[in-house]
């Protein structure tokens, strides 16, 4: 007799843009494949990245003018939704900021279904508010978390004296050429590269275009290549124009087709304030392209073997940053030997491996 899948059910806010949003989308694919009856409900109608399973759009309900009657309303479908298909797992995959708010989800959307809470970030208020009393009943009352880093599990054992996270990698997801896919901008002969969200609070570009003018790599005639969509796009760019990089760096809007920019990089950069676990970083070394990064909290030194796969660099020190990005192009057997070793050092993330971890949280 055929045994009855386990239904599991993601919540996450968008699939779109970020690497949260792609770990969702794969996260979907990864348990799908291995014969998870998965349902997906967004709450926003933004989807970049394909996924597996069925999908509740809830995004498709918003009105213009967002009303607080609308909005409740629109979860009170999610409530039936949860309740008519009695899920065995509900991963919540959401950012977490408002304290009442998850109250609700707690006791009332995610009632009697047993709740897997997702943190995909260094910081853990925007997973599990910044209220200490909801954060320890979402502790409490759930059936696990899972950090994507050693980092945030560490960070969580310490702060709450919580002993029931486990840490799962995001798993690596495989990126090939779209033959289809013509860039609409010419990309620069030999470029450095920055992949994501265009958001300077979090992701500290201003640091990365500094080091860049610091190093002096422009010298060898090699761009920085900005490619990404968010908030701070216009500050970036008049701040590449005030110092005086312009035609050096360059920016280029958003695109699901990231192989091409990744596979023709000299290296990828990051510089972010927090991370969790960079799905950029592995992207690109999957590809065979090396990296440059700030040992940022957390991730990348779970990621990056310095001198091995790429560089590790101190975190808001653009004078080391700028060292380490030109002794990545002036060192050829440095260079060599981090290009090399990139696609076999994340071969440890590949989904069947990250799938074994997760069948023994969802049971």
């Amino acid at each position: 007799m055929k045994s009855i899948p386990t239904k599991v059910c993601i919540v996450a806010i968008s699939l779109a843009k970020g690497g949260l949003e792609r770990s969702t989308a794969l996260l979907s694919k990864m348990l799908s494949d291995a014969g998870y009856d998965v349902h997906l409900v967004l709450l926003t109608d933004a989807i970049d990245y394909g996924y597996k399973g069925k999908l509740l759009n809830l995004g498709l309900l918003k009105h213009q003018k967002e009303t607080l009657l609308s909005r409740w309303s629109r979860l009170l479908r999610l409530k039936d939704y949860i309740r008519q298909n009695k899920f065995d797992f509900i991963i919540d995959a959401r950012c977490r900021r408002d304290p009442l708010v998850e109250m609700v989800y707690l006791f009332y959307f995610y009632h009697r279904t047993k709740k897997v809470y997702m943190i995909h970030n260094f910081k853990i208020e925007n997973y599990l508010t910044s209220h200490s009393f909801i954060s320890n009943l979402i502790l409490k009352n759930c059936h696990g978390i899972v950090c994507v880093s050693e980092g945030i599990k560490t960070h969580i054992e310490n702060r709450f004296h919580y002993e029931g996270a486990v840490r799962i990698y995001n798993p690596m997801r495989e990126i090939y050429p779209d033959s289809g896919f013509f860039l609409s901008e010419a990309i620069p002969r030999k470029y450095i590269l920055y992949l994501g969200r265009i958001e300077d609070k979090a992701k500290n570009l201003k640091l990365l275009i500094e080091a860049y003018k610091l190093s002096n790599i422009h010298t060898y005639d090699i761009a920085l290549l900005i490619v990404g969509d968010g908030p701070d796009k216009y500050l970036i760019n008049n701040y590449i124009s005030d110092s005086g990089l312009g035609g050096r760096v360059l920016m280029h809007p958003f695109s699901q087709n990231v192989y091409h920019y990744l596979k023709n990089a000299l290296f990828l950069a990051l510089t972010s304030r927090h991370e969790g676990f960079p799905m950029v970083l592995i992207e690109s070394l999957s590809v065979g392209t090396p990296v440059v990064s700030v040992d940022c909290q957390t991730g990348p030194n779970e990621i990056i073997v310095n001198e091995v796969n790429g560089l590790l660099v101190e975190n808001f020190n653009p004078h080391k940053l700028a060292l380490a990005m030109k002794r990545m192009v002036e060192d050829e057997n440095l260079y060599v030997k981090c290009k090399q070793n990139a696609r076999e050092s994340v071969q440890h993330l590949s989904p069947e491996n990250i799938e074994e971890a997760w069948k023994r949280i969802l049971c």
